[in-house]
């Protein structure tokens, strides 16, 4: 990546501006950010405002790092209340020609906040700590701060969700905050494994274990000293502790008179060489009380090692689902459980060890890489000095208030809110969720209905219903587009078009928002055959066509869930905007307790979701006698609504010829899906057609393997013999084959249901695909739209 590539040859100029350049998280970052922004046409100028001083005397170690790495830096040597300091800091930024200045910490904060505006050029700040007032004098300070912040930064930068909420806290859920965790460059290792481990002393029978932190009261070091302390004698281990800080001499002190800690433990000091010694670990801990988002297991990710650590500030951000163990912070007892656990994966488990590291390497390529980080970071001055509104206004539009479109809507609104955007997400009655994140807010505004909302009705009223809701559907338009009208949002996004009234009504939309930049993450291309007595599975109805076409052509960006929807996208309508191939997420919001793994299970499969023709219900009916014969106890559960494409009793009698079905029919509520997939082996989707399927990823958010059919995006998701087995469409005995196997091999059923869960954990996080969604959306409508 190439400054050119961030708008031209000229590099951005940022001025840093931070408190001291002693030791520290903050400081650190600085020299990783030193060796990254040039990647994303960065000139960095840092600015160190006073001397930092320890026991020693004056210490500014990483001056000669940064400069090292080609930073332009300057040291004010300003007392902490020295008046002169703004104007000259105001005198470094002119003559350093400075686009922005980026702020660290209070003191920084305030005066390159005030020396910004002096020299008439935007600046943001970044949160390196979540501040947890101990009093009343000690709360107005942090009020005070946030306070300043927000009148003197255009965005305040925070490393992590947890953090983001604490400044919201205070600076009210509109001010404006984006979540940009750091980033590091690829750690480059200089020594031999043996060679570090020889060097601080581990035997080669140990596991060596790494805690690389300051050591501050709020570091959690006593707790891990006792968390050591109960270890059991059996386990062959070593615990290293890199750093020093005002509780070095009394950590040492501690591990001096006590034997068991002075057999386990190694106290290294101040360390220069992270990286190796990271190498050289088998797992690394953190046992902090408060973190915003110790850079160290940023490293520990980047080399693929396993992390123990508490569920506390950004750590849960960093350590992401497979790349360790999270506990309770302050539970000592906890913490050497989890230690435990780990070091015997790492003895005794090695696929399992295989595994997280092979998350945790993903898990840092995707979020936390330098070329990442700066590339975000470039973004973010180009739109602060723009002028752009960084806390845009999104809308998500989801007619159903229920359902597995409502709920990919609902967890997509969540993530983008937690990037800072402010979301409301406007549906129907009675909503089956409501939103989790402040920012993100349910409006059950539309007169719409639940999609299975009277299925069990008689035939001659269903046809009936379709005028009335035909009126509903036109009615909810009416009160969407007053609603967008008087709201006026940046963006607005909807997930499905299936009716003339919903082209026409983005036509309107248009016409009445002509800034406002229109969006569709479509998930099914085309819009599906739903009701009974008609040919094939797409509407042909040329109205349909004609109104939905000049809808699609008033775009401004697409999303779809995959290649093979993207390219019946755009063989399918009249598209110029760009079309950008985002994840699907997990179905976190559906697991909300921990299901048993596969291997717990008897040989049932599991058939989930609306019974529609499309979905190949009458090819798994034809394979399962087949399977019952192989497997005479096996059992199928077929359950959810029934779409109206589907003969009821024509079903009924299909499925009571067979042995070991049940059908049970009607939508499930969300409370008692995860029950459903813990009582499967397998997951079923024998599907004709499809462009996704959302199923799948609850299957692999619940654990569980997939069998299912090689049609449309269903491969990119279901690796075959990986994570599940694939088989083509209508093809009975090819079905009836893949599930005995899954159904008979209780350890193949649980290897693939990891593999899936992993799957999701390393590509497909909500935070991931919001990251892409945010990243793709144009800043402003397109020129071209008509």
């Amino acid at each position: 990546m190439s400054a050119a590539d961030h708008g031209g040859t000229t590099p951005l100029t940022v001025a840093h501006v931070i408190h001291s350049l002693g030791a520290g998280g903050a400081e650190a970052v600085l020299v990783e950010l030193a060796r990254a922004a040039p990647s994303a046409g960065i000139r960095l100028v840092v600015v160190g405002l006073s001397d930092a001083v320890s026991d020693e005397g004056i210490d500014n170690r990483v001056v000669p790092l940064l400069r090292e790495q080609g930073a332009v830096v300057h040291e004010l040597h300003s007392g902490r209340y020295d008046a002169t300091a703004i104007a000259r800091l105001a005198k470094v930024l002119r003559e350093e020609h400075v686009d922005i200045v980026h702020t660290h910490l209070k003191h920084a904060d305030l005066v390159g906040g005030l020396a910004a505006r002096r020299v008439g050029v935007p600046s943001v700040s970044t949160l390196h700590v979540i501040d947890i007032p101990t009093s009343g004098m000690h709360r107005l300070r942090v009020k005070v701060a946030v306070v300043g912040r927000r009148f003197l930064s255009s965005v305040v930068i925070a490393l992590s969700s947890a953090q983001r909420a604490w400044y919201a806290q205070y600076a009210g859920v509109a001010a404006p905050i984006v979540v940009l965790p750091n980033g590091i460059a690829d750690p480059q290792v200089s020594r031999d494994r043996d060679q570090v481990r020889a060097g601080i002393g581990v035997p080669r029978d140990s596991v060596l274990a790494l805690c690389a932190s300051l050591m501050r009261p709020e570091k959690g070091h006593a707790d891990l000293l006792e968390a050591v302390r109960l270890l059991p004698a059996d386990i062959p281990m070593i615990v290293a502790m890199a750093g020093d800080g005002p509780l070095f001499e009394e950590i040492s002190a501690a591990v001096r008179d006590d034997p068991a800690l002075a057999q386990r433990i190694r106290l290294l000091g101040f360390r220069s060489d992270i990286a190796d010694l990271i190498a050289a670990s088998d797992f690394v801990i953190q046992p902090s009380l408060e973190d915003a988002l110790p850079t160290s297991l940023i490293s520990a990710l980047a080399g693929g090692r396993p992390i123990v650590a508490t569920r506390v500030g950004g750590i849960p951000d960093i350590v992401g689902p497979g790349c360790g163990l999270l506990v309770q912070p302050g539970q000592p007892v906890a913490l050497s459980a989890g230690i435990a656990e780990m070091a015997t994966t790492v003895t005794s488990d090695a696929p399992a060890l295989a595994a997280i590291g092979r998350a945790a390497r993903e898990r840092y390529e995707t979020l936390f890489s330098a070329d990442v980080w700066v590339s975000k970071l470039r973004a973010l001055y180009e739109t602060v000095i723009g002028g752009n509104n960084i806390r845009r206004r999104i809308v998500l539009v989801e007619f159903p208030p229920s359902g597995g479109l409502y709920q990919f809507a609902l967890q997509l609104g969540e993530a983008v809110a937690r990037a800072g955007m402010s979301v409301e997400l406007v549906t129907g009655p009675a909503p089956e969720l409501d939103s989790r994140e402040p920012d993100c807010r349910v409006r059950s505004i539309l007169p719409t209905w639940h999609p299975t909302a009277g299925a069990d009705a008689p035939a001659w009223w269903r046809k009936a219903r379709r005028v009335v809701r035909a009126g509903q559907h036109t009615a909810a338009w009416a009160v969407l587009l007053a609603y967008l009208l008087r709201a006026r949002p940046d963006v607005v996004v909807w997930s499905a078009w299936r009716f003339p009234i919903d082209g026409w009504g983005v036509r309107a939309a248009r016409r009445l928002l002509p800034k406002t930049v229109l969006a569709l993450v479509a998930h099914e291309p085309r819009p599906l055959v739903e009701q009974p007595g008609q040919e094939g599975m797409y509407k042909t109805s040329s109205t349909t066509a004609r109104a939905l076409a000049p809808a699609y052509a008033d775009l401004d960006t697409v999303f779809v869930l995959g290649e093979s929807a993207k390219d019946v996208l755009v063989e399918s309508w009249p598209i110029s905007a760009p079309v950008h191939v985002i994840p699907h997420g997990d179905e976190g919001i559906l697991a909300q307790n921990p299901v048993p793994g596969a291997e717990t299970t008897g040989p049932v499969a599991l058939s989930f979701g609306t019974i529609t023709a499309y979905k190949g219900i009458d090819t798994l009916c034809l394979a399962w006698p087949s399977v019952r014969a192989r497997v005479p106890d096996a059992q199928l559960v077929i359950a959810g609504s029934l779409s109206a494409d589907i003969d009821e009793a024509a079903l009924r009698a299909q499925v009571a010829a067979l042995t070991g079905v049940s059908l049970q029919t009607g939508y499930v509520p969300v409370a008692d899906v995860a029950g459903y997939f813990a009582r499967a082996r397998c997951v079923v989707l024998p599907y004709k057609r499809s462009s996704q399927s959302g199923v799948a990823h609850l299957a692999f958010t619940m654990g569980r393997p997939v069998v299912a059919t090689r049609v449309g995006d269903i491969p990119a998701v279901v690796r075959d013999e990986v994570s599940g087995l694939l088989v083509p469409p209508d093809d009975p005995d090819a079905l009836a084959e893949a599930m005995i196997r899954v159904l008979t091999d209780a350890e193949l059923a649980a290897s693939m249901g990891k593999a899936g869960a992993e799957s999701l954990a390393e590509s497909a996080s909500w935070d991931e695909v919001a990251d892409r969604f945010l990243r793709a959306l144009p800043a402003a409508r397109r020129p071209s739209a008509r």
